[in-house]
Order: C-alpha cells, then structure tokens, then sequence
C-alpha cells in the first residue's frame, strides 16, 4: 500500500482547497522534471507540474518527481550541504550549476 492516492481530476483544488499534482506529457528526450518554483506543497496558491516524458514512464521515476513537488530535496541543494561537502564548481559544465543551487525549502 501507499498513503499517495492518485485520482483523476479536472479541478486545480480540491475541497479543501489544496491545490493537486498535475501529471503533463511533453514529447521531449529529456527526463520527468519537476520546475523549481513547483517544489512544495505549502505554495498553495499554485498548481503543482510534474512533466512526464516518454522516458519517465516508470514508478521510480515519477515517484522521484512526486517526492519534489512535496518539498523533499537533494541531498546536494540542502542549504547547509557546505558544512559537509564541497562542491567543487570547476570541474562541472557551467550549464549544470543549476543542478547544484542551494534551495531553502522553509
């Protein structure tokens, strides 16, 4: 079992109020992503996207992307990873840093 329920729906909120997870498919090569401005439930006043590809289709992948629009980060984005680790910028594409920004998720 799983405390996750997936329904389908129309509405953007349910009764409470709560603004859903909405499931898109875009015909890319890329992987499931979830935007950074979709992380976390407490943006209430926003609907949540996780975007499917034709490469995601598998329960890991989509459960990976359901984890983030929840509010569960990186390990790597956590605000005081560089207590533990340093990132060392120099040996990444300037196109990946992205991947390596720090998010405050409180």
């Amino acid at each position: 079992g799983s405390c996750v329920n997936f329904q389908e729906t129309s509405e953007l909120t349910d009764a409470s109020g709560i603004h859903n997870i909405i499931f898109t498919y875009k015909d890319t090569d890329g992987f499931c992503r979830v935007a950074l401005e979709d992380v976390g439930l407490w943006k209430r006043n926003r609907k949540h996207v996780v975007y499917l590809t034709r490469f995601c289709f598998d329960k890991w992948y989509i459960a990976h992307a359901v984890f983030h629009v929840l509010g569960v980060p990186h390990e790597v984005n956590r605000p005081d990873r560089d207590d533990f680790v340093q990132i060392n910028f120099g040996n990444l594409d300037r196109e990946d840093y992205m991947h390596f920004q720090k998010h405050n998720i409180h």
